[in-house]
């Protein structure tokens, strides 16, 4: 699920002191060659530790180590030495001492591994340095939860989240806050283990840190996923899925959709299961994600194994096998030969089947994976007891038993106890038989309440949940409905301003029409203007004509009537003569 890598503070710090006295970060010979030259132990500590850091041969930079620790405690047994040469040395000291408990703590042995990173921390909190602090802390509090001291474990992290919080290490918070979650969840406090898992989404989601919110979503998907709500742990799978799509992150990706896959193949759904663990795979193979590939095929074989295609499951753990052998991945190739085994001894070929749990065991010695361990032996013994050498399976499945009861696995140590009630029943060994077997119902009654209680949140969870679905779907129907209403409103008016639009455009297209009559109307009336225009004018003509002919007449008239009032006498002159000729 989440897998963090701090081991960097030691790393930023000390190279940054060698910086100092190179021009660039100095290689291996370079840094031997500035050994051999120097004559102060003050510089021997500062290169002596880049070089821990640059090496990579476990046996060569354990050697450096013991030299840095050596040159540290002669100076601090000194009556002659000063404060600040003390504090100086005090610091390579804690380093040397830290480094010691990384080795032990990869090579398995916690306890002693405690013991140094407590010295280590003490010495770091003495000089108030911080971020080595911070580092102690947290590989002191990871080697306690390896050795599941959940007690120890949760407290020095929420120290560590403290002084995380106190330097506004933000990307240190998300990866605190994940750690604590996952122990709390393991411990069945879920509900505490989701605040934590919130908190770390909240804080990814500020600052925009991807990793961060990818681990957070599936941790919280998880979490759902243990309580039985499915529907919300498929939802937050999918979103993570999105996230990773978006910023192209394949890894992630991958492993988002081999979670679905489990989901579904844990809810017996073996074709959603399928799906999702092919397209895992694609991008697995499209990426050169061997590691996690091998993991996938792993999975798609149990789907067969369990569908009774054991053919198919052979090829996939065998193809799983191959990959986890060529990146020499022990753990996958032990869990890898544990299906085998299991595969063999569900087909009664029980020689194949001990081979395979035999290696797996092999392995797991030597990774020291006690989970594993206890594992193996138990499929071990129930070969032998298959197989009627009770002997040796009650040899291997007593020591299951020991290793299963010392890491607190109810599952394990119920497996155990059955065999070992098998063995003795067979060897006539009633009163073992009889306390192994009351020993079994013990764990299978304690595995059943825990199922039981899973099985009860998630009834709980499912009622609520369709509770809320019935809520949420009257809810649904009041607000479709109040949609509808509104739609049909939205509707209503839409159809009137159309009808409008319609009136309007008809209007307009009718105004263009009379507008178009009344253009040609002008036109015509333009036309006929001019035409009687041009008659008046003839009329005119015609009538000046016509003036100018009466006008000639009438002074021809005149002209005639001159003449002859000119020749005829006038009443005066015809009265006086005849007045004249009457005396």
């Amino acid at each position: 699920m989440v897998r963090q890598l701090i081991y960097l503070w030691l790393f930023f710090v000390t190279s940054s002191v060698v910086e100092n006295c190179f021009a660039q970060t100095p290689q291996s010979d370079s840094l031997k060659l500035a050994l051999k030259n120097t004559d102060h132990d003050t510089m021997r500590c500062k290169i002596i530790s880049a070089m821990i850091e640059a090496e990579e041969n476990d046996s060569i930079w354990i050697g450096y180590n013991r030299k840095l620790l050596n040159i540290a405690e002669t100076h601090l047994n000194s009556e002659s030495i000063s404060n600040k040469q003390s504090n100086f040395y005090k610091m390579y000291f804690g380093e040397s001492l830290y480094n010691k408990g990384f080795y032990l703590s990869e090579r398995g042995d916690y306890s002693a591994a405690i013991k140094y990173y407590t010295e280590s921390l003490a010495i770091y909190k003495e000089l108030n340095d911080n971020f080595k602090i911070i580092a102690s802390i947290h590989d002191l509090a990871l080697t306690y939860q390896k050795l599941n001291n959940f007690e120890k474990a949760l407290q020095y992290f929420k120290e560590n989240l403290e002084r995380r919080e106190f330097i506004d290490d933000k990307i240190g918070m998300i990866s605190t806050l994940l750690i604590i979650g996952n122990i709390l969840e393991r411990q069945g406090l879920s509900s505490k283990a989701l605040n934590y898992f919130k908190e770390s989404l909240k804080l990814g989601k500020e600052i925009k840190n991807t990793a961060g919110i990818i681990n957070s979503l599936n941790n919280i998907g998880y979490v759902y996923l243990n309580q039985g709500n499915i529907p919300k742990a498929v939802e937050l799978f999918r979103e993570c899925i999105k996230v990773e799509e978006k910023n192209k992150d394949f890894k992630n990706l991958s492993g988002s959709l081999t979670n679905l896959g489990s989901l579904y193949a844990d809810q017996k759904d073996t074709l959603e299961a399928m799906k999702y663990y092919n397209s895992a795979l694609k991008i697995q193979l499209q990426h050169g994600l061997k590691k996690e590939g091998a993991v996938t095929l792993i999975n798609i074989g149990s789907l067969y194994s369990e569908v009774n295609k054991n053919e198919l499951a052979l090829n996939y753990y065998i193809k799983s096998l191959e990959i986890a052998r060529q990146i020499n991945n022990l753990y996958i190739q032990a869990y890898c030969l544990q299906n085998l085994g299991s595969l063999y001894f569900k087909q009664h070929d029980l020689e194949a089947s001990l081979n395979s749990h035999t290696e797996s065991l092999v392995l797991r010695e030597t990774i020291k994976d006690e989970a594993g361990i206890a594992q193996s032996l138990n499929w071990l013994g129930s070969i032998y007891l298959a197989q009627k050498k009770y002997s040796k399976a009650n040899e291997v499945t007593t020591k299951a038993l020991q290793m299963s009861k010392k890491i607190g696995y109810p599952e394990y140590i119920s497996g155990a106890a059955k065999n070992l009630c098998e063995i003795y029943k067979a060897t006539s060994n009633y009163k073992l038989a009889l306390e192994n077997y009351e020993l079994f119902i013990q764990m299978r009654d304690s595995i059943n309440n825990e199922f039981s209680r899973k099985a009860s949140i998630k009834s709980q969870l499912k009622y609520e949940y369709e509770k809320q679905a019935a809520a949420d779907s009257v809810a649904h129907a009041k607000e479709s409905e109040i949609k509808n209403a509104e739609l049909a409103r939205q509707k209503a008016e839409i159809s009137a301003k159309k009808n409008q639009q319609y009136a309007l455009f008809g209007g307009l297209g009718l105004v263009m029409v009379f507008a178009g009559f009344m253009f040609n109307r002008f036109k015509v009336t333009q036309k006929q203007k001019g035409i009687i225009e041009s008659q008046k004018e003839i009329v005119e003509e015609q009538k000046k004509l016509v003036e100018e002919k009466q006008k000639e007449v009438l002074d021809s008239i005149k002209y005639a009537r001159r003449i002859q009032m000119a020749l005829i006498p006038s009443d005066k002159w015809v009265e006086t003569n005849l007045n004249r000729l009457k005396k």
